[in-house]
């Protein structure tokens, strides 16, 4: 997680460094954040734990998604 995050969180929460690191890499490890595998530092809520609406309306924005990077 880049530095300029940790700092927003530091100063909001008053946490140490150390802390905040080990909060996101514990959400990491329990797959509830998800790491970027092409860019450093950036990390995505896992869409099997933070989703609005309907399971089946799921996999359709997901796809949207996709598609939408694929074709950029």
């Amino acid at each position: 997680c880049d530095k300029q995050f940790r700092d927003i969180v530091h100063n909001k929460t008053n946490l140490a460094e150390s802390t905040i690191k080990a909060a996101i890499a514990d959400l990491v490890k329990k797959n509830m954040l998800i790491k970027d595998k092409d860019y450093k530092g950036v990390y995505y809520l896992n869409p099997d734990y933070f989703f609005k609406g309907k399971l089946s309306d799921r996999t359709k924005i997901i796809k949207q998604i996709t598609e939408y990077i694929i074709n950029e």
